[in-house]
């Protein structure tokens, strides 16, 4: 075919007919490469490292994911033979009932869920808008529920409803907004001698409750306290009955409305982790943390809280402000959470003197302005006391603080709330 030339109609003809057969090769070709593919795939499928991995392993990881996302089995079981086996025969990923199965059209999906999870320990977050019948079935087996979330007027009569709620070791109270209850009930008193094996407590936005249980006579030794308030006032109650015990404290709060707060100096032998939120920028009073610590390896502070511990084995420290750094000589990472200016303004502080913080290898920081510059010269000025002391000072932003506190797991013996993190950070 000469390009020049006009074609005639015969030869239009012609190239036409070529061009359909050429097409239909085509089309026949694409499909061959197209089958190619897929039994390339399916080769890489068949030894993908996964499927080396031993049963144990790969039934640990669907219980993660399960944790994370309790719709996770109805997915999983469905992408493979090999895969439905496993998780048809690890009860624990059963366990943690979604919260669509409280519904009244989910209650055939409880009944499911239910009937795969074995003898497992259940996971309950319960919704506002729950059935009776799914609400009547899981009391029934009041002695396998390990973990339950929920408002306290739904929760409250589930779980003093009957004595065999006595395994419980981790209850979340908490109210979201787009889900709040409109009647009025009598307040439930916690009687917390109910629950012997209670490790974990989470409480969100709900003060009376706190009250309630600050009263109860018999406490369960407590491992692990997250509480988000407005008047904080109760906690030295709370706090002084599981001193003993309690290894992680979370507090975040408006206020202290009880004038004279100060209360006298407790021991907590096996605190390790705490943080203290005071939210309220008004002069509102504050309440006052007075412990003797020697365990505390995290420490972490927002707003002003007058906070008295043990600094002597902190290997973590986060702050809203600039302090003197001098006394923390052990700290190994820092956590600021203030205008990136003072962060310069403290590495400046840790060039000029050397010999502070001689253990720190981090600087995690929250981003409130943005100055890229700030950053840079900070990063330069880290640099050079590397020079001097040997020891590098990385600086990396942190956007989310709760995957600052996963981050920092490895350096405390307590796994923070899992399966009850969304109300408390609502």
């Amino acid at each position: 075919m000469d390009p020049q030339e006009v074609p005639s109609k015969a030869e239009i003809k012609k190239t036409k007919k070529e061009i359909e057969s050429l097409e239909k090769e085509l089309v026949a070709a694409e499909s061959v490469v197209a089958n190619l593919k897929r039994m390339i795939l399916e080769r890489r499928a068949y030894i993908a490292p996964i499927r080396t991995l031993p049963y144990e392993i790969i039934s640990g990881i669907f219980v993660d994911m399960c944790r994370k996302n309790p719709l996770a089995p109805l997915l999983l079981q469905s992408v493979c033979r090999t895969w439905r086996a496993v998780i048809l025969n690890t009860p624990l990923c059963w366990s943690f009932i979604p919260n669509y199965g409280f519904c009244d059209e989910g209650y055939d999906l409880t009944c499911a869920y239910l009937d795969r999870s074995g003898n497992a320990g259940l996971h309950l977050s319960v919704p506002n808008h729950s059935s009776p019948e799914a609400i009547s079935k899981l009391q029934n087996l009041g002695e396998r529920i390990q973990c339950i979330q929920g408002h306290p007027e739904i929760i409250a009569p589930m779980i003093f409803s009957l004595p065999a709620f006595s395994s419980l070791e981790k209850i979340s109270i908490y109210i979201l907004p787009r889900r709040r209850i409109t009647r009025k009930e009598p307040a439930t008193e916690w009687n917390m001698g109910n629950f012997p094996k209670l490790r974990c407590l989470c409480i969100s936005m709900q003060d009376e409750c706190i009250t309630s249980i600050a009263a109860s006579i018999e406490f369960p030794p407590l491992t692990e306290l997250m509480v988000k308030c407005n008047d904080l006032s109760p906690m030295n109650l709370i706090l002084s009955k599981c001193s003993q015990s309690i290894r992680y404290v979370h507090l975040d709060y408006d206020e202290c409305s009880t004038k004279d707060n100060e209360e006298a100096l407790q021991s907590f032998p096996n605190l390790q982790f705490l943080r203290l939120v005071k939210r309220s920028k008004r002069n509102s009073p504050a309440w006052r943390f007075k412990g003797l610590t020697p365990r505390l390896k995290l420490y972490s502070e927002e707003g002003f809280t007058g906070a008295r511990i043990d600094i002597d084995n902190l290997v973590f420290l986060g702050i809203d402000r600039k302090i003197n750094l001098s006394p923390y000589s052990r700290i190994e990472r820092l956590y600021l959470d203030l205008y990136v200016p003072h962060l310069l303004d403290i590495a400046r502080e840790l060039h000029d003197h050397s010999e502070l913080c001689p253990r720190l290898t981090l600087i995690t920081y929250a981003r409130k302005t943005d100055t890229y510059q700030y950053i840079s010269d900070a990063t330069e000025l880290l640099k050079r006391r590397a020079e001097i002391t040997g020891v590098k000072v990385k600086i990396v932003e942190v956007t989310n603080e709760y995957r600052l506190l996963d981050a920092l797991e490895d350096m405390i013996e307590v796994c923070y709330f899992r399966f009850f993190d969304e109300s408390f950070k609502s």
